[in-house]
């Protein structure tokens, strides 16, 4: 029997990095339009093609790492899933969690985002790390809510 679903989050790509996904957007849609209209064979073609990969690829590559990733509060548990290609699910009873740290940079904090670091009792350390998080206290506090 599936369990009851209370919040689904994914990271904020552009409140979490806003700097580097304005630096790259601008890249892709000032620098690639050139080397694609002809640029190319008059600047040379390495020049050119490195210019027009400096955009494009790095927010592509932010934006599939953001999407690969998902954190599900339920009940009785946190579930992290993330992976690309293939799936890495880490799990939390909320009984066994013992500590939760929040992770907020001067930009993060700003932006109302950061990361959410989870651990239990049976293991030493951060068991679950949730990065770029929209209101990482609102899901700290939710986690309590169901742990009462």
């Amino acid at each position: 029997m599936p369990e009851d679903v209370i919040f689904r989050a994914e990271p904020r790509l552009w409140k979490a990095h806003p700097f580097s996904v304005t630096l790259f957007g601008l890249l892709s849609a000032t620098v690639a339009p050139f080397v694609l209209g002809g640029a190319l064979v008059e600047t040379g073609w390495a020049a050119a093609l490195m210019a027009g990969l400096c955009g494009p690829f790095p927010l592509l590559w932010m934006w599939l790492r953001a999407r690969s990733r998902e954190l599900v509060i339920t009940r009785s548990r946190v579930r992290k899933r993330s992976g690309i290609v293939s799936n890495l699910t880490t799990e939390l009873a909320h009984r066994n969690i013992r500590n939760v740290q929040i992770d907020q940079g001067p930009i993060h904090r700003l932006m109302g985002c950061g990361t959410l670091r989870l651990s239990s009792a049976g293991q030493s350390g951060i068991e679950l790390t949730m990065r770029d998080l929209e209101d990482p206290e609102g899901m700290r506090d939710l986690i309590y809510r169901q742990y009462e």
